[in-house]
């Protein structure tokens, strides 16, 4: 197993180029670094190239998804603290979270910022927290977050479905605990 030092010289590296040039640096240190370090720059070419969307076109994808299942107006653009405004958003900054996870500059102040008026990083670890929560323990809920999902499933956005059927396996988990006690 690689210890996070043993990438902490290409991270560094890359912060010191601007982000439209880290596929090109990446490449060429690709074919001057030693075994170890020709790795971890073969993971990170392979994130940048599978990265071919942008994540403001999938943002937008994404909210299309949640809009057909909660029948909402722009609640990515909405300032008001509904409920049916809040949890569509953050179900989308969870969603847009785990789909750019991998990808480097897409950190959780960049999601934030897709939204207006823009919100916080701790806005979008909250959504997360929530999402989750509600997922584990609400069964209506779990339905329409599953709904989206496959929607967004069926549009090429596989990395939700993906981590809900890993939630799905904690939730059994928890059950099981429970019925045992």
């Amino acid at each position: 197993m690689k210890s996070s030092h043993t990438k902490a010289p290409i991270d560094r590296l890359l912060l010191l180029i601007p982000e439209d040039s880290h596929r090109e640096a990446l490449e060429l240190l690709n074919q001057i670094a030693d075994a170890e370090y020709r790795e971890i720059c073969q993971k990170k070419l392979f994130v940048y190239t599978n990265s071919k969307k942008s994540i403001e076109e999938t943002f937008a994808r994404i909210c299309d998804c949640i809009r057909s299942e909660y029948m909402t107006g722009d609640f990515e653009r909405s300032t008001k603290r509904d409920r049916n405004l809040v949890f569509p958003r953050q179900l989308a900054a969870y969603f847009t979270l785990l789909e750019f996870r991998n990808v480097p500059g897409a950190g959780l102040a960049r999601i934030g910022r897709l939204y207006t008026p823009k919100k916080h990083h701790a806005t979008i670890v909250h959504s997360r927290q929530v999402v989750e929560n509600l997922f584990l323990w609400d069964a209506e809920v779990e339905k329409k977050i599953t709904n989206v999902a496959e929607c967004l499933d069926r549009i090429g956005i596989n990395q939700p479905i993906n981590t809900l059927k890993q939630l799905k396996t904690v939730k059994n988990g928890k059950k099981r605990k429970q019925t045992e006690v």
